[in-house]
């Protein structure tokens, strides 16, 4: 009788564990102009992921 409880109480923990590891990623910003976005890096410390597009 020990082991099952042991098992459902390890699986549990592992659960939970894995539960709260999980980060939630912010969805990315996409701007259309160069100037806002270096403003926007700057104000909040983060690099600029540049991604060319031909519009036309």
């Amino acid at each position: 009788m020990k082991t099952p409880a042991a098992l459902l109480l390890a699986g549990l923990t592992l659960g939970v564990a894995l539960f709260c590891s999980a980060q939630s990623e912010p969805k990315p910003v996409w701007h259309k102009d160069w100037p806002t976005a270096q403003r926007i890096a700057k104000d909040v410390n983060k690099p600029i992921f540049a991604v060319l597009v031909c519009q036309h």
